[in-house]
């Protein structure tokens, strides 16, 4: 019973801490929504990812060209966060960063903060990358877990598993938000 004991995986960790990352994940953009800066920095920082943003409708403007570079521009903040330790910091800095964008862009524009972050999980792409975004945490945590249980051998190729479970929905997420831009854009 012992040696069966030892054999198992972390699976139901795993299934518990999905939603829990997923709950986070939530709570951190929003801090970062609800973080005011000073009017120059929250200027600069609205100026340059509007102009990132500017940039990538002009140069990727057909639909595979825009999907992968939304893809390649997240895929490797996801795959950071499986590293053991380290990668949950990882997801979180890069939620709260993003919560900060909407916080700023309501600040500059004068729109109400609220809306802004009701309107940014109106999309099925958000929900998307949420949950690929809580698997990768999850797994960085089940990894640091693992290395200190001695069983990294063990979950490293689940965590694999995992991780291309979340950069397949990262790929799914980027043709989303790409049809959502096109049809913005048409309008």
């Amino acid at each position: 019973m012992e040696k069966r004991k030892e054999e198992q995986n972390f699976f139901p960790l795993r299934i518990k801490l999905i939603p829990i990352m997923l709950i986070l994940l939530i709570i951190i953009f929003n801090m970062g929504a609800f973080t005011s800066l000073n009017e120059s920095d929250a200027r600069d920082l609205y100026d340059q990812t509007r102009g990132f943003l500017e940039k990538l409708l002009k140069e990727k403007n057909s639909f595979d060209n825009m999907t992968y570079a939304i893809f390649f521009h997240n895929t490797p903040i996801i795959l950071s966060g499986i590293i053991p330790f380290f990668g949950i910091i990882t997801i979180f800095t890069s939620y709260y960063t993003s919560g900060l964008f909407v916080g700023v862009t309501a600040q500059v524009t004068g729109e109400n903060r609220i809306k802004l972050i009701t309107y940014t999980f109106s999309f099925i792409h958000t929900w998307l990358e949420l949950i690929s975004a809580s698997i990768v945490a999850s797994e960085s945590f089940i990894l640091s877990y693992s290395l200190l249980k001695k069983r990294f051998n063990t979950e490293i190729l689940y965590s694999f598993a995992m991780a291309f479970l979340a950069v397949s929905i990262m790929a799914l997420a980027a043709t989303v938000e790409t049809f959502y831009i096109q049809q913005f854009i048409k309008k």
